[in-house]
C-alpha cells in the first residue's frame, strides 16, 4: 500500500503574533548572560512512528548576516521525538559587542532529511533577529527625569539599570489592562535607583567582573 512521504514545516499560528519572526534582544538581561535559547516550533504531514526521526535545519545563507559560532549556532542535531507530532527546535544566541549597534539576522529554514521532505513551501522559513541596542530615553535630561535618579547618561550605566530593573523606559509604566500606561512616581523610581545602587556594589565587588565597572569612556560608573 502507498504511503506519501512525511512532510515538515515550521507551524505559523494566525493567532501568534512571532509567527514569522521573532525579535530577541539581550538588553534586559544580566550584562554576565552571553547567550541564550529560542525555539523554532514545527510541526509534521503524516502519522507518527516509534523512532526519533531526523530533522535537518540549516541557516539560509543568502538572507543571513548573523555568523555561525558568533552570533548563534545550532545543535549537533534536531528531531521529531517518537509518537510525535510536533517540536521545538532550540537555536544558541550569542551576545556580541556588534549587536549593540547592528541587528544580527538569521534566516532558518528546513531542507529534506533522510526522515521527512519538506512541507509547506511558505513555511519553511523563519527569522531570528538578534540585538543587544539601548538609546537614550527622552526624558533622561528634563527637569526630574530619570538624570534626578541616575546621573549622567552613558550607554553601559543604562545597559547595567536595565539589566537589573528589566524596565527599558522608566517615564511610563504599564499596568492592566494590557497596553495602559501610566507615568512612574518618584518613590518608584527610587526603589530602582536603590535596587541599582546595590547590585552595582556586588557587580564591583566580585574579581570575576574585572571591577569596577567601567562605562564606554572608561569612567567609572557611578548612581548618585
Amino acid at each position: 500500500m502507498y504511503q506519501s512521504p512525511a512532510m515538515i514545516y515550521v507551524y505559523k499560528s494566525s493567532t501568534n503574533p512571532y509567527k514569522d519572526s521573532i525579535d530577541y534582544s539581550f538588553i534586559t538581561k544580566p550584562i554576565t548572560q552571553q547567550q541564550d535559547t529560542v525555539y523554532i516550533p514545527v510541526r509534521i504531514i503524516g502519522y507518527s512512528t516509534s523512532t526519533d526521526r531526523v530533522i535537518n535545519l540549516v541557516a539560509d545563507t543568502g538572507r543571513t548576516t548573523a555568523v555561525t559560532g558568533v552570533n548563534y549556532s545550532f545543535l549537533s542535531s534536531y528531531i521529531i521525538p517518537k509518537d510525535s507530532f510536533s517540536a521545538r527546535l532550540p537555536v544558541i544566541v550569542k551576545r556580541t559587542v556588534g549587536e549593540q549597534t547592528t541587528e544580527a539576522r538569521l534566516w532558518v529554514k528546513l531542507v529534506n532529511s533522510a526522515d521527512f521532505k519538506t512541507g509547506i513551501d511558505s513555511q519553511l522559513t523563519y527569522l531570528v533577529k538578534i540585538n543587544d541596542m539601548v538609546t537614550k530615553p527622552a526624558d533622561w535630561n528634563l527637569l526630574a527625569g530619570t538624570s534626578t535618579y541616575f546621573g549622567t547618561w552613558t550607554n553601559v550605566k543604562y545597559r547595567f539599570i536595565i539589566s537589573v530593573t528589566g524596565i527599558t523606559d522608566f517615564g511610563t509604566l504599564t499596568v492592566p489592562p494590557p497596553g495602559q500606561t501610566v507615568p512612574f512616581t518618584g518613590l518608584q523610581v527610587f526603589y530602582y535607583k536603590t535596587q541599582c545602587v546595590t547590585a552595582l556594589a556586588l557587580y564591583n565587588a566580585n574579581p570575576a567582573n574585572n571591577p569596577p565597572l567601567k562605562d564606554e569612556n572608561g569612567n567609572i560608573v557611578t548612581i548618585p
